[in-house]
């Protein structure tokens, strides 16, 4: 699964906003990040990292999608591996 690190920038009443997210959603159209972001937009008062994240899991896809946060916990060593 090929993960990508998007950053995600946007306007919330002319005042800009960005963060990180790791993904693997396709650029497809109705799939692709930005797709998500005009959505997301238009159904939030959250503008947190941690709010798109949700929404786009809500969906229910077979895509993956994680806070840089998320996804440095998940994929630190120990987790990764177990030590027999």
């Amino acid at each position: 699964m090929q993960m990508t690190n998007s950053t995600v920038n946007f306007n919330v009443h002319d005042e800009p906003r960005s963060f990180n997210i790791v993904h693997n959603l396709p650029d497809v159209p109705g799939l692709r990040i930005e797709d998500a972001l005009e959505n997301w937009l238009a159904r939030t008062d959250d503008y947190s990292a941690d709010s798109f994240v949700k929404y786009i899991r809500s969906k229910e896809t077979d895509y993956s999608v994680f806070t840089e946060d998320e996804f440095d916990e998940v994929t630190k060593p120990e987790k990764l591996w177990k030590n027999n």
